[in-house]
Parts: C-alpha cells; structure tokens; sequence
C-alpha cells in the first residue's frame, strides 16, 4: 500500500466517457484493487499503465470504483456504455518514472492525459488536487508559436510536443501561417473544435478559451471573452464581451455574465478556492467576484459591483437576523441564493434600513426584480 502513495492519478474511460480522480489516502483501497483486477501490472519504472478489460473484469472494475464515482455527473452514462459493450480502458499515472530513459514518454503522457480529461470535465478546478497536477505540469511545456486561430504552428520535422500537438514552426517559411501568439497552450477550439460545435456552443471570434477547459452545451461566448485553465462551464450560458473567466472558475447552467466581468483566478496559489457560480444567476457588466466566494442559483450581481470574501455589506434582507448590519460573503457562501447585491449612491432608506452613498447592499432576489433584465430567454428566473 504505501507504494501505491507513488500513484498521482488514475482514469477509467469506456466509448466517449471518462471518469478520473487524483488519487489520495481514501482511493489507496480502490487503486490496489484496480492493479490485482489488472495483474499487478509493475509500471513504476515508465510512470504510466494503460490496461483494457474484458467484460467480467469490467463488472469488477465498477463495482470497485463505485464508491469514489458514484456522485460524479458522468457515471450513470459509464454505467449505461458498460452494459451496451463498451470497453473500459484503464490508464494509472505514477508521480515519476523511475527509470530516466521513460521520462519523455512519461511527462508527454502525464501532460495529455492532465487537459484531455479536463477538457472532457472528468477533472474539474474545483480540486484542489487536480489544480496542483494541472499546474505542476506547465514547465514540462515549452512556449509555442500560435496562429490567430489558437493553433500551434508545426514546424516541417513534425516534432511532437509534450501535449502530443505539433512542434515550433520554421518562420522562414513564407507558405505556413503566421505567428500571433507565443503562448503554452493552444485555444480549446484547436482541441475540440467538432464536439464544441455538435453541442450547439457559439463561439465568436477574437473569444479565447484556452486548453484544459471543460465547456458543456449551448453556450455562448462574444467578442474578447476569456477563458483561462481549469475552468469549468456548463449549459446555456451568455459570457459577454471582454468577460473574463479566472483560472479554475466553476460555472452552472444557465448564467447571465455580462460585458468586463471578472471572475478571479486561483492558480497562483493553486491551493485557493476558485469562483463558483451555480444557476441562473445574473452578473453585471464590470463586474468582478474575488477568490473564494459562491454564489448558488438565482442571485442578482449590480453593474460594478466588486466584491472580495471579506467585502463590507448593508444587509437589507427583510427577514435577516442581521438587518441592519454588514456582513461579508464569506459569511454568505453557506446559503448565497436568491440575493441581490448593489451600489447605493445616495443618503436613503431602503426596506426600513438607513444606508450611506458608497455603500454595497444586500437584499432578496426575486422574480419580479429579476424580470427587469432578462432580455435574454435562457436566463429567465423560471425554469
């Protein structure tokens, strides 16, 4: 068991689907399991195993896994492919090889298999974990030269580089494209182009979504919205002009974020908590949600509004033990639902409160508020 502490992560994938988790002291258990089911297979001298199964080894597999995947999003749809015949396909990375000479090998498929499975949201930013492997990975990763499309320049040698894309172009060659970027990464539209697209998602140009992003249905994002690693999005949301999406920031369903928003990033450090927005709520323009906070389903964010976890705040709730008082959001996290959140700009009184210019305020969200910006159908206040 304790060599099995050497394992840094392992995946289980059958047909389209993947299921992935960075492995800790409560999956040491399944990960032993995983290795007897495939034979002890001895890979810590190249650093990787991939191993495919037969049917009844597959049943064992699920039954082994279940307590670990059991809440994902994702399992129910593994469970189905299993039992229509798909195969599972195994893959268990180890921290380090062992032996040097499986060490280009090893960081290559280390890298790949780290933003596939974050693109396909098998791994989200939401741990800690994840985050930690995903950016412990960036310096196995040269600087690239990118078209303006996103898309790495391949030189005539047709080198491969660690992310199993094409290598630095030759810029002497005047029939290649030409350079407009230098970046680690490619644009998740070079990766994913074709699945982004038969989900129905709309992605205007000069948009930029980096590599390692998970991005669900129907989405929409407009000119100069941004999109950095790790992040998680789900369905139907609007993502405004020059938004800007933070490293690790998890998004829901159904979200209005509008123009110059910004959600903060946490890669640095990756061991702070990102930005969580749940469903339908209503961000607007300019402005910016600091590390840490979550706002659950159906909250009201003014234009402007900046707010950090330890920001002040009025509390106008009608029925708020604290009415009257500020609270911060930190201490809001817990039940962030249904709430608004403005600027005040004048001496006045608001729902029996005495508030001051310069002041947040905080009161209920509700249908009837919410109506007076939904110009967008998809993030109606009723489902």
């Amino acid at each position: 068991m304790e060599k099995l502490k050497d394992a840094l992560l392992f995946s289980l994938s059958a047909g389209e689907t993947s299921l992935a988790a960075m492995v800790d002291e409560r999956s040491l258990s399944c990960i032993k399991t995983l290795f007897q089911i495939a034979g002890e297979p001895d890979f810590w001298g190249r650093g990787f195993v991939i191993e495919k199964f037969t049917a009844k080894q597959s049943q064992a597999l699920l039954k082994a896994c279940t307590p670990l995947f059991s809440s994902s999003s994702n399992f129910a749809i593994f469970q189905d492919s299993v039992s229509k015949g798909a195969e599972i396909k195994l893959l268990i990375l180890a921290r380090a090889p062992s032996e040097n000479k499986f060490k280009s090998s090893y960081e290559q498929m280390r890298t790949t298999t780290l933003f596939n499975l974050f693109n396909e949201g098998a791994l989200r930013g939401a741990d800690a974990a994840a985050r930690q492997a995903l950016l412990d990975s960036f310096s196995l990763l040269p600087n690239q030269f990118l078209t303006a499309a996103g898309a790495i320049i391949s030189d005539q040698s047709g080198s491969e580089l660690m992310r199993t894309v094409p290598g630095i172009v030759d810029i002497s060659d005047e029939g290649g494209s030409r350079v407009a970027a230098i970046d680690k990464f490619p644009s998740l539209l070079h990766v994913r182009a074709e699945r982004l697209r038969a989900d129905g998602n709309r992605i205007i140009p000069s948009a930029m979504i980096r590599d390692g992003v998970y991005i669900g249905k129907r989405n929409i994002f407009m000119f100069h919205a941004a999109v950095n690693i790790a992040a998680y999005v789900g369905d139907d949301n609007l993502v405004d002009s020059h938004a800007s999406l933070g490293s690790s920031a998890q998004i829901g369903n159904k979200n209005k974020i509008s123009s110059f928003v910004s959600l903060e990033g946490v890669l640095s450090p990756a061991n702070a908590e990102p930005v969580t927005i749940g469903n339908e709520n209503f961000i607007g323009s300019f402005a910016r949600i600091g590390t840490g906070i979550r706002l659950g389903d159906r909250n009201f964010i003014a234009s402007g509004v900046n707010i950090s976890l330890g920001t002040k705040i009025r509390d106008c709730r009608e029925n708020s033990r604290f009415k009257g008082e500020y609270v911060i959001p930190a201490n809001l996290n817990s039940d962030f639902n249904a709430l608004a959140i403005a600027p005040n700009n004048a001496e006045r009184e608001f729902h029996g409160v005495m508030i001051r210019p310069g002041e947040y305020i905080l009161f209920e969200n509700t249908d009837e508020f919410m109506a007076r910006f939904e110009g967008d159908s998809r993030i109606k206040s009723k489902s």
